[in-house]
């Protein structure tokens, strides 16, 4: 069991770090990660805060996978929020929830990503720090899992061409009787005209 970090200075080429279920504890303050490192896990420790400066050595355009979920941490510096490329894209995508979600929400990796949002949680216990993974009291209703954005977006569409469609089928019917109510008028005259008496051409009226 790891209770501290050890230190990662002579060790440049480190690409993978791997410490979950430990008990690391406090802020990580002092701690370097290595300019290649591509893979990192914390989670589930009780680490309190993670420093941008932890990660200065990494580059910005780093594809780094990071999970820090079920810690003790109740806030991330907006400095690791801009990391585009982190966590496959999902934090250039979420901001700061492709990290953690924020309190008072879970998800099963702590994190949003395009398949598992940060859902909201109405346990006292989510309040208390970023990246939960599980809730007590979940504020969604039972059963119910969030919809992925594409179905959404496909309903909204559906929605949008029955609408037109139904407006069209709408507007037709109101022109054919339009053109009925026409027809109708210019053939009235047209019978009381043939409803006349006719006259022979000698006959005087």
């Amino acid at each position: 069991q790891l209770f501290t970090l050890p230190s990662f200075d002579n060790l440049q080429n480190l690409q993978t770090i791997i410490a979950d279920n430990n008990n690391i504890s406090g802020a990580l303050d002092g701690i370097s990660f290595p300019p290649n490192l591509i893979y990192l896990d914390l989670s589930n420790n009780a680490i309190s805060s993670v420093p941008s400066s932890s990660f200065s050595a990494v580059p910005s355009s780093a594809s780094l996978h990071i999970d820090l979920a079920e810690n003790q941490i109740d806030s991330l510096p907006v400095e690791l929020c801009d990391k585009g490329k982190w966590n496959d894209g999902n934090v250039g995508k979420f901001g700061c929830n492709g990290l953690l979600c924020g309190k008072g929400h879970y998800s099963k990796y702590g994190r949003q990503t395009s398949d598992s949002y940060c859902d909201p949680c109405n346990s006292v216990s989510s309040f208390l720090f970023l990246g939960a993974t599980t809730c007590a009291n979940p504020i969604a209703l039972k059963g119910s899992n969030s919809m992925p954005a594409g179905t959404v977006s496909f309903l909204v569409i559906m929605s949008i061409i029955l609408s037109a469609m139904l407006f069209m089928i709408i507007v037709g019917i109101r022109r054919q009787k339009q053109r009925k109510e026409a027809e109708r008028v210019f053939l009235a005259p047209t019978r009381q005209y043939r409803d006349r008496p006719q006259f022979e051409d000698n006959e005087i009226i």
